[in-house]
């Protein structure tokens, strides 16, 4: 079963649909169809669908434009986020020092420990 367009777009002239779509996108553009065509143009199947075509156009040119702020968003974070991670980054230098430094603790712990069970031997012997 066809729809109202679909039975109104059968019955349209489809040159005359694209002209009247063109009037539509200026300023003052149904004056202008009226003025060429006469004031029953602005009543009739081809105005509607002209209409129909334009506001579905301009439905997918603001999804785009949409589309492509969003993409252009993520990718801003992106790039934001890949600054902040090459901020917190740290060198090789960086982590070697780091390194170095746990190693030192390990060792110092380490020392510590053998003192402590040298002293509790020590301890347990004086006993």
């Amino acid at each position: 079963m066809a729809t109202d367009a679909q039975e109104r777009a059968g019955h349209v002239d489809a040159e005359r649909v694209a002209a009247m779509r063109a009037m539509l996108s200026e300023p003052g553009g149904e004056a202008a169809i009226a003025q060429r065509y006469g004031e029953a143009a602005l009543q009739s199947d081809e105005l509607a669908t002209a209409r129909s075509q334009q506001k579905a156009a301009t439905a997918r040119q603001r999804e785009q434009r949409e589309k492509i702020a969003r993409a252009q968003q993520a990718k801003a974070e992106q790039r934001q986020q890949a600054q902040r991670q090459a901020q917190e980054a740290r060198t090789p230098e960086q982590l070697k020092a780091t390194l170095r430094e746990g190693r030192s603790e390990v060792n110092k712990t380490g020392q510590q420990a053998a003192k402590a069970r040298e002293q509790a031997r020590e301890s347990a012997l004086s006993r």
